[in-house]
């Protein structure tokens, strides 16, 4: 089952989810976080043009699943894109892929929570958090998350401070590009807590940590980490 949000005119999120049992309805985005300036259609579209309601239940928008179809929601920002998506997808358990090939993530400063406890998510395509400052607990508990890309490989983000549990728990990961991160992170504590296969991970060149107040069990539980590439380690701004 393939869903496509519509932020704007041009901008989409595709994501597929796992198989559901037909008929029932599954949380597909945390109502509660969703920006003041989102409007939402009032209507789930099957691709043969056949429609559904969907459900508001529990502070979720709760999608009816149908094995043979393709679900489409539409969300439409009445002007730009709030800058805060924290735990919009919290604990919606049924995405599998997610991609933002064509949605602009320039405006979002607070991405916290944003993917928390998406325990069926294996891969997100076209990432893009360039001026994001907050990612803590961002993947926290993406028990099956194996792949991360980027839509532009260039990209600098100078402006991330919280970096604190983002990838804890995920089991699945072997290796992080981080290349795309440096300088003013302050807090990186139990950052890949847990992530039991993870063997790699890629700094970059400038990453610095001497901005870091809390580094406490950065890579605790890492049992098969080998390489920390371009990582330069001071820890003379740490408090724990």
């Amino acid at each position: 089952i393939i869903l496509f949000f519509q932020i704007f005119s041009n901008d989409f999120i595709t994501i597929n989810t796992n198989l559901m049992d037909s008929g029932q309805y599954y949380n597909i985005i945390k109502t509660g976080n969703l920006p003041d300036n989102i409007r939402l259609n009032s209507e789930l579209i099957y691709n043969d043009g056949t429609e559904n309601s969907f459900q508001y239940q529990s502070g979720y928008i709760r999608v009816k699943s149908n094995l043979t179809r393709t679900n489409r929601i539409q969300f439409e920002w009445e002007r730009y894109p709030s800058s805060y998506m924290g735990s919009l997808f919290e604990k919606c358990d049924i995405i599998k892929t997610i991609s933002f090939n064509i949605f602009d993530m320039s405006g979002i400063d607070n991405m916290n929570r944003m993917f928390h406890s998406c325990t069926s998510l294996e891969s997100i395509f076209s990432f893009n958090p360039k001026n994001t400052r907050i990612m803590s607990y961002l993947f926290y508990n993406c028990k099956s998350l194996n792949y991360i890309s980027f839509k532009d490989n260039s990209f600098i983000n100078n402006q991330v401070e919280k970096m604190e549990y983002m990838f804890s728990f995920c089991e699945s990961l072997t290796s992080i590009d981080l290349s795309h991160y440096a300088n003013k992170i302050k807090t990186m504590n139990y950052m890949f807590q847990n992530c039991t296969n993870l063997k790699k991970i890629v700094f970059n060149y400038d990453f610095d940590t001497s901005l870091v107040t809390y580094m406490d069990r950065i890579f605790y539980g890492c049992t098969n980490l080998t390489t920390l590439e371009n990582f330069n380690f001071n820890s003379s701004n740490a408090e724990v």
